[in-house]
């Protein structure tokens, strides 16, 4: 039920995220980005975590509203 990727499973940088998701992101949408160390797996989130405080302080300023999926879900159930 995503609308957005920032391919942060196997991206090089905190910048390569954030460009895959400015590219795309227009309003409305989910964003899939992974979380956790998962070290077990080789993996490191490090560069999720740096993108996504770089993503929220660009949005944020440019005034768009961050909620919850169960909350995004609920205003589309309410009627008009």
């Amino acid at each position: 039920m995503w609308s957005v990727t920032g391919y942060d499973w196997s991206a090089p940088s905190a910048e390569y995220i954030e460009k895959k998701v400015t590219a795309r992101v227009r309003g409305g949408d989910v964003i899939l980005l992974h979380d956790g160390g998962h070290q077990a797996f080789g993996t490191d989130r490090s560069n999720t975590v740096k993108a996504v405080d770089a993503l929220v302080a660009r949005y944020r300023d440019a005034g768009f509203e961050f909620v919850t999926v169960p909350s995004m879900m609920n205003s589309a159930r309410r009627p008009a």
